[in-house]
Formats: C-alpha cells, structure tokens, sequence
C-alpha cells in the first residue's frame, strides 16, 4: 500500500540557473567582466598583424573573462571568484599604465610607450569600476561600499548598460584609433 507523501516531504527540484537570485551588483560584475572581455577580444584582432604573443594573450584574458562571467552568473554566491579577478585587474591596470606610460621591454613598441587605443582604454575603465565594486562588496563596511550604496537595483542596470555600450562602441567605432600617453597629457594638461 502506497502511502501520501505530505508537501513539505517531498524533495524540491534543485534550483536552475534562471531561478537563483542574482543581486544586481553580481550582474553588474558579470556585465563588466564580458564587456571587459569583448574589448579584449578587438584589441587581439588589432594587435594580430604584427605581434603574435601580445594577440595569443588577449585572447587568453578575453577567454578568462568570459569563463568568469560564466562562472559568477552560474553561481552568484561563491565569493571565491571575486579577490583573484580582482587582483588580475589591479594587475592588468598597472600593466596598462606601464605600457602606456613607460613603455615595456617586448612587443612591436619595445621600450617605448604604446599608443592608447579606444578599446584597451574602455577596457581598463570596465576593469577600474569592476575592481572597485569586488572591494565593495568584500568590504561592506568600508568607505567604497558606503559611497555606492546607491549603487542597487536600476541604477546598477543603467551602469551596466552604460559600460557595455560604451565597451561595444569602442570595439565598433575605433578601427585604430590611438594617441600616445604623452600627446594625450600635453593635450590636457596646459
């Protein structure tokens, strides 16, 4: 003889990915890791022709930030993602204004400063704003997260929208556009 199982008996289903909740600072975060990810993958294009290396690399970190975005969007709650993307970032900014700055020993402007592209410069702001939201939400208590509290529900879509627009745009609208850190200073800076 079968016997009825009460509701609250049965085993729930579990959780699809359309069904687990994403906070909109999480979907912000996976915004900009792909729009981040998207810059990346023109500037491998752009840089293909004449430097192999540097191409194979931005294709690596493109795919990386995909993988990520996937990664966070699947699981919103793990918080093991959040500080080593962060510090790739931290990493990938200082290696940009070195480039940009200073130049680096290898690559087609050896020891010289490479020009600033539209992409890789949407690409370090996309970058700049998602390490500032990991330290944020690591640190709820902190000043950074104090000063985007606003940063909830619409408002984080609207920035996300934003960044990605204007991550797409760059990608779209600047075949080789560049100036060089130097021209950009002089043109600012009276």
């Amino acid at each position: 003889m079968a016997t009825a199982t009460l509701p609250e008996q049965r085993a729930a289903p579990p959780a699809s990915p359309a069904r687990v909740a994403r906070p909109a600072k999480v979907m912000l975060l996976v915004a900009l890791a792909a729009s981040a990810a998207i810059a990346d993958a023109k500037s491998m294009f752009d840089v293909a022709s004449h430097y192999l290396l540097f191409a194979i690399l931005y294709g690596l970190l493109a795919w990386a930030q995909v993988v990520w975005a996937g990664w966070v969007y699947h699981a919103p709650d793990d918080e093991r993602a959040l500080a080593p993307a962060a510090y790739v970032c931290g990493g990938l900014i200082a290696l940009w204004f070195v480039s940009r700055f200073v130049g680096l020993p290898i690559g087609p402007y050896a020891g010289h400063p490479t020009p600033i592209g539209i992409p890789d410069f949407a690409a370090t702001i996309d970058e700049a704003a998602f390490m500032t939201l990991v330290f944020a939400l690591r640190h709820p208590r902190g000043r950074v997260a104090a000063r985007l509290a606003w940063l909830q529900g619409g408002h984080a879509n609207r920035i996300g929208v934003m960044l990605c627009s204007m991550s797409l745009l760059a990608g779209l609208l600047s075949p080789q556009l560049h100036v060089t850190a130097s021209g950009l200073l002089s043109w600012c800076v009276p």
